[in-house]
């Protein structure tokens, strides 16, 4: 489960501002899995000065199709009287998704069938190797010990987001949960209460992260060249901290990429803390000190067809601790880090 806490912490962190109608590329297409770390290359505007409102637009019966890449890494440095021991973890994880609007209200608010069509795995855990692909890894127990992921795969679900990209509901989610359980060995013991708590931990751990990195909350008001905004998010939990996080976007300028018009959007992250440094549990005293965190990236946003065209954003949180228990010192050193990137996929 630690390996699916990494995307769910870049999701939290950042927050902020997807596809293209007409005929679509094989799914299972070679290169479904191949992303793309460089920066769009675009070409000036004759009105760079123009003003315009950021706004998903998606067609409904079109289906639009999107990459998402995460990069982790988490690094750990425990060091005792006499030793000091370092280990990590290091994964890519890469989901290929397809949204298809079946509704749009009268407020421009969108209903959408969701697919992730696909993942794959890979990179490594301590000493132990991790790879996992859907429709290739066909082991019983690699599918037991990738079965969050297995029962991701080909199992729709429905989302609602509104023009402005609030994603107000995930539903219909019953696939998911009945396939985990299944895989799992749990389909006929769990109770009612403990099938719907499960049913909401799945939408709001993992579902809603990983679609928030599609439909990013956008300003209402009208934007242009220098123009900028803040997201607030809700408070997330850092060892004994509270970490109050606020993402922060500018509108670097308009572009043009063919015919479509992308604005360029520098995002930032600021990071307050609250909490006790100091506490006691077990005969172990503990002194923590504050968490550094970074973040930052690119996004670009297809202002024509009304979604996010690419973006590439990064996270990094320090953690430190030292302990001391029966004269005995020790101390701990955390690094996790985060790349995501977005690309929507013609």
């Amino acid at each position: 489960m630690k390996k699916l806490i990494l995307i769910i912490l870049t999701g939290l962190l950042i927050y902020g501002c997807g596809g293209k109608s007409g005929e679509q590329k094989p799914e299972e297409q070679k290169d479904q899995f191949s992303f793309d770390t460089t920066d769009i290359k675009a070409k000036p505007v004759e009105n760079p000065g123009q003003s315009f409102y950021l706004r998903y637009k998606l067609e409904k019966g079109t289906t639009y199709r999107f990459r998402l890449t995460v990069m982790s890494k988490d690094d750990q440095t425990i060091t005792s009287k006499d030793t000091t021991m370092s280990q990590g973890a290091d994964q890519t994880m890469i989901y290929n998704l397809k949204f298809t609007p079946t509704s749009v209200d009268a407020d421009s608010t969108l209903e959408m069938e969701t697919v992730i069509t696909s993942i794959k795995i890979d990179g490594t855990y301590g000493e132990e190797p991790v790879h996992y692909q859907s429709g290739v890894t066909k082991d019983s127990a690699d599918i037991s010990k990738y079965a969050q992921y297995e029962s991701l795969v080909q199992n729709p679900f429905n989302i609602r987001v509104t023009k402005i990209g609030e994603l107000l509901d995930v539903f219909r989610t019953d696939g998911i949960v009945n396939k985990l359980l299944d895989i799992k060995g749990y389909a006929d013991s769990l109770k009612s209460e403990e099938k719907a708590t499960l049913k909401n931990n799945i939408a709001d751990g993992v579902i809603k992260p990983m679609i928030s990195q599609v439909f990013r909350k956008l300003p209402r008001e009208k934007m242009g060249a220098d123009s900028s905004w803040k997201v607030d998010q809700p408070a997330t939990q850092l060892m004994v901290f509270q970490a109050h996080n606020t993402s922060i976007f500018r509108i670097k300028g308009l572009e043009k990429l063919e015919d479509d018009l992308i604005a360029d959007i520098d995002a930032g992250l600021e990071t307050k803390f609250t909490g006790e440094k100091k506490l006691s549990d077990r005969g172990i005293n503990y002194e923590f000190k504050d968490p550094v965190t970074t973040g930052g990236g690119k996004i670009y946003f297809n202002v024509s067809r009304g979604l996010v065209q690419k973006t590439k954003l990064s996270t990094s949180v320090s953690l430190a601790f030292n302990l001391e228990s029966r004269g005995e010192k020790g101390s701990k050193k955390e690094l996790i880090s985060n790349t995501n990137i977005l690309e929507f996929i013609p």
